[in-house]
Order: C-alpha cells, then structure tokens, then sequence
C-alpha cells in the first residue's frame, strides 16, 4: 500500500511542475549554472542566508541533468517522495509501542495509522507546493524526518553502531541544509538529556554530534558574514522585516492555515476565512483526540511545536518566522492529525473526519492546478511579451541594482535590460542620475514595478521617468510579477 501512496504522490507532484522559476529559484539557478565551487564559497554563500549543502547537491545535480525547471525541482520532489516513505516508517515505530503496550492496532477501514499518515502527506497540497520548488526546504523536511527516525530507533529499540551512524549523518546533512531546524536539533539534544536511559546512552547520543561541530569549525565565518549581511539587510529595507517573517499573530495564523488549507488563497476573504474554518474542524479534531492520547509520542509533539515556539521568540530579533520555512516540522503535524484520526472510537466519525481531510486536501490542490495566480511568478511569459514587443531604441528597468534574477534566467537579449538603482535601497541623486543617464536616448521605457514598496519606497524611479516626459501608455500584469508599465516619450 506505501508504494501505491508514493506513486500517488508522484503523480500529484508531476503536475505544474514546469511553471516559471521565481526569484529565490532563479537565484540559485544561476549561482549553480554560472559559478564555480570556489566561486560559491568565496562570493556566493556569505551573501546567501543558508547552508551549503543543498546549493552544493544543485550545483551535481544539473551538472548532469541540465538546467530545465522539471531537472532543477526534481531532487525536492525526490526528497519529498522519501519523506512520505519516512513517514509511513515513523509511524510503523509508534504502531509497534502501541504493539508492546497490548494495544489494537489502529485503522480506518482498510488503511492502517502508518498508511493514513503517509497518504496525508501524499496529498497535502502544502507539501506538494514546496515539493515543487527548486530550493532547500524538501531536502530539509527529508533530513528531519531522518533524523527523528534514528533518533526514535536509538531511544526506543537499541543503540547500535548503524543507528548512531544514520543519526549521525541525519544530523549533519540536516545542519548543512537549513538553519531553522537547528531549533528540532537542539529539542533532540535536550530530550535526550531529559530521557536519558543511561549516562552511556547519553554519551553514545551526543558522540554522533561530532560531525556538525567539525561543520562549524569551518563554516563559521561563513555565517558570521551572513548574518553581518542579514542586520545590514534588515536596517537598510525595514520592510524586509515582514517579508523574511517577523514574530506577528498574523504570521502564526498563516502557519495554521497554510498547513490546512495549503499555499492557496482566495480574493474574497470571506471565502478565505470560511474555507480556513471549514477545513480547520477535523484538523482540529484529530489534533484534540492525539492530544489525549499522547503517551510514548511527546517526540513528535516537541518536533512540531517547539521549532514553532523557538523561531517565534527568536524572531522578534532575527526575523524568520515564515509558514514556508516550516515544511520540516509538517510530517510530524500529519503524523499527529493521523494518529488523532485512528483514535476516534465511533467508526462512522471516524470515515467522516478522514475523508474531510482528503476531499479538503484534494479541493486544495485541484484549485492550485488550474489556477495561474496561484501558481509561481511567471518570468517567463513576462520576459518573453517584453522580449516580443522590446524595438531598438528602449529599454526594461529593473529598480534594482541589475534585472533581476528571473529576468535574466529567461531573458535572450540582455542588452535590453538594466537595473536603474545604485543600491537594493534606492538612493535619491544617486539612482536619478542613473536612470536618467540610461534613458537619455530611449524612446520607450519596459517599467516593471515588482518589489517596488521594498526597494523604491520613495517612488524615485517613476517620478524620474515623468520629470524626463515619459508617460505610461500601456500596463500589462503578470501573475506573481505584477505589472510591467509600457513608457512612451511624450514628445514622439
């Protein structure tokens, strides 16, 4: 039954997966295609705001594969595919406690909790999102699935040289995927501190932390840099503040929401709101029912609330708490809401709660496949109506130091194209004498005003085209992009 759950879940990743690179996909992209390991390492990590390995895993990956948006998303959906295995083996282990303890087994219908879990996360339209997306959060929920797998084998069966191995490598892979996992990594640590069965236990546990540390010991300048570029960022567009995930309540809604009802949302909030409560009932449910029948599972409790917790504190200094980021504790939700669900002793609620949360599952994802807006940025279709339309004597502008890096993924004549700014902040003189030096002798300008309120609060670079007698004649939009204003100069 796990493999037909995986085949399905395949299936349901395979679907959309060509749509257009975004900005964050795009500037990995071109940072795998266009630079050298060393050239990564000495220019591009101290920028970035993660781990290497997952841009290291890229960079091997296309070298092979080729530089298609079905070959760079394919390691998430390969490890998203392996977390739902992972899952249905996580749960196999709570089955076996249940097991010992003398329990019946568990089910609904013919699908027992191990099968229930994994088919949650199969079609979890959340999961299938970020499964498709060419950027590290797959990679890490496979990583932390591993990692609380292990660590179940060692706390619960044996210590053995192969578990502490795999605990070991899990530990390590995860630490040089993503930094907001290091919250579950440093709730193992502590739990096992607490739990500990023996000193030796303890010990044998905290050796297989090594490896990181030898990580750090070299990495650690690395990220000093980064966060010295992250403070930089943050003082510079404080905007950025709430689009990196500031500690806010609605920021901790969107977490609740978007694990239910997915990466979708509604123009009509009345819609939105009505459909968060609808589909939140036999989440909630099931939460409520493994709530009270929490023994011998507190790991994935504090797998999936302490992160939460941890980020949310941390964030109110170091922004970061983002319902996107949290993909690495959402096994442990569908694991919870899965045992929740087999616990309801009434077998007719029980079909009931459990089909609402697959018909609501599959509503989510049905939405997301046929409808454009809610699918990725599409650069593509925006570079090529400006590449389609562009004559000899204009330009498109970027109000960004350089196009951005969607743009230039896409684009095939890069004459055509400049960032008017002289900073990811524009400076008033200093980004007018740029524009107005690089439209001296246009006669149409391509305006695209994506992440305008971030890096063009001040409206510099419009109000420099109208002063310049430039006047919007035409505005097209792109979903996600947002609209791209065709200037003409007024005199012609």
């Amino acid at each position: 039954m796990i493999y037909l759950v995986v085949f399905i879940g395949l299936i349901l990743r395979l679907i959309t997966i060509n749509q257009s690179l975004w900005l964050d996909e795009a500037i990995g992209a071109i940072a795998a295609r266009e630079m050298s390991v060393y050239q990564m390492f000495e220019s591009f990590f101290t920028v970035d705001n993660h781990p290497p390995l997952y841009y290291l895993l890229l960079k091997l990956w296309t070298s092979i594969f080729g530089y298609s948006e079905f070959s760079l998303r394919f390691p998430s959906i390969l490890f998203s595919l392996l977390t739902i295995y992972l899952v249905y083996k996580i749960a196999l282990l709570i089955q076996r406690l249940e097991k010992d303890d003398h329990k019946p087994m568990r089910s609904v219908g013919l699908f027992t909790y191990p099968t229930v879990a994994a088919l949650l996360l199969a079609i979890s339209q959340f999961n299938i999102y970020f499964s498709q997306e060419a950027r590290m959060y797959s990679m890490a929920a496979f990583f932390a699935s591993l990692l609380v797998y292990f660590f179940i084998k060692l706390y619960t069966v044996r210590v053995s040289w192969f578990y502490m191995l795999g605990f070991s490598l899990a530990l390590l892979c995860l630490g040089t995927t993503d930094y907001l996992p290091y919250f579950l990594i440093l709730t193992i640590a502590l739990f096992a501190l607490v739990k500990k069965s023996s000193w030796k236990w303890l010990f044998n546990v905290y050796t297989c932390f090594i490896p990181l540390a030898v990580f750090w010991v070299f990495w650690f300048t690395t990220f000093s840099r980064q966060s010295q570029g992250g403070s930089w960022l943050v003082t510079t567009l404080p905007a950025w503040k709430n689009l990196a995930g500031g500690a806010t309540l609605k920021q901790l809604i969107l977490v609740w929401i978007k694990f239910i009802l997915g990466r979708v949302s509604f123009v009509n909030k009345y819609v939105y709101v009505a459909l968060a409560f609808l589909f939140s009932l036999p989440y909630a449910t099931s939460l409520i029912l493994a709530f009270r029948n929490r023994n011998k599972r507190g790991i994935l409790w504090l797998w999936m609330t302490a992160p939460l917790f941890l980020s949310y504190l941390t964030s109110f200094v170091v922004p970061s708490f983002a319902y996107f980021r949290f993909l690495f504790v959402y096994p442990a939700f569908v694991l919870i809401v899965a045992w929740g669900l087999v616990n309801i002793k009434n077998e007719l609620a029980k079909k009931l709660v459990f089909y609402s949360i697959v018909i609501s599952a599959l509503f989510s994802c049905i939405y997301y496949y046929g409808n454009s807006s809610q699918q990725r940025e599409n650069w593509r279709g925006a570079v090529a109506f400006v590449e389609g339309n562009i004559q000899r004597s204009e330009v498109a502008i970027f109000e960004y130091p350089e196009p951005f890096a969607p743009y230039r993924w896409y684009e095939k004549r890069p004459a055509f194209s400049i960032g008017v700014t002289d900073s990811i902040s524009a400076g008033s003189e200093e980004t007018r004498d740029i524009l107005i030096k690089t439209i001296n002798t246009k006669t149409g300008i391509y305006y695209f005003d994506y992440l305008h309120d971030l890096s063009d609060p001040q409206d510099i670079v419009r109000k420099t085209l109208t002063e310049q007698k430039f006047s919007a004649k035409e505005i097209v939009s792109f979903s996600g992009v947002g609209q791209i204003y065709h200037y003409r100069k007024d005199s012609l």
